[in-house]
């Protein structure tokens, strides 16, 4: 056995490294300078196994080669120790300038009104003094009109809704296999059989359908 130990190490030191390269072979050092903003993955409140990146929060000191000191306002204890595989970068998005939209009426481009060729020059030049009057109508861009209101006045406080109201389909009662002239003088079609026939309802959405698979 004191002969075997030292060769026993030495094949379990190179077996341990050789996993360690396999295992760090995509590993991508990362470190965080204090003053930072880093993503913390921690468990969410609702579930212990399900977690979520939280933050961002201030990277405070190094602790150690691969733990920091992150900052946490709002959480107990604010101050916690993770491991580097529970950080990431923060990378704040781009801010854009975002301008007001321009005050005063929008300027649009004529649009050409077509006018039918029946008319005589003077009707015609009639007919574009008249366009040009009322460019504001022969645009391309909507507008609003206040001749017409439409109020829709309900109760406070309530939502309208409508459901469908169950109700029995209309059927032709059996006969008992005797034969029934239908209104244009022969027998009708769906005689001896509980099928569905035209029929007035009080339905508010929808047809009423008969009962059954069907």
């Amino acid at each position: 056995m004191a002969t075997l130990w030292p060769l026993v190490r030495e094949h379990m030191a190179a077996a341990q490294g050789a996993q360690a390269r396999v295992y760090n072979r995509r590993a991508q050092p990362r470190e965080f300078a204090p003053g930072g903003r880093v993503l913390v993955l921690v468990p969410t409140m609702e579930c212990k196994f399900l977690a979520k990146w939280h933050g961002p929060y201030e990277v405070i000191e190094k602790v150690g080669e691969v733990n920091y000191r992150i900052r946490q306002p709002g959480r107990r204890p604010p101050e916690t120790v993770y491991h580097v595989n529970l950080l990431k970068k923060w990378v704040a998005r781009d801010v854009l300038c975002s301008f007001p939209p321009p005050q005063g009426p929008a300027k649009t481009e004529p649009v050409e009104v077509p006018i039918g060729e029946q008319l005589s020059k003077s009707q015609h030049q009639d007919m574009m003094e008249l366009v040009e009057c009322h460019r504001d109508v022969f645009s391309t861009e909507a507008g609003r009109t206040d001749l017409i209101q439409h109020h829709i006045i309900t109760e406070p406080g309530k939502k309208v809704k409508l459901r469908p109201k169950k109700g029995k389909a209309a059927t032709i009662p059996d006969t008992g296999g005797q034969k029934r002239s239908s209104p244009t003088g022969g027998p009708g079609p769906h005689m001896g059989m509980r099928m569905p026939c035209p029929g007035e309802t009080h339905w508010e959405a929808g047809p009423p359908l008969p009962p059954g698979r069907s």
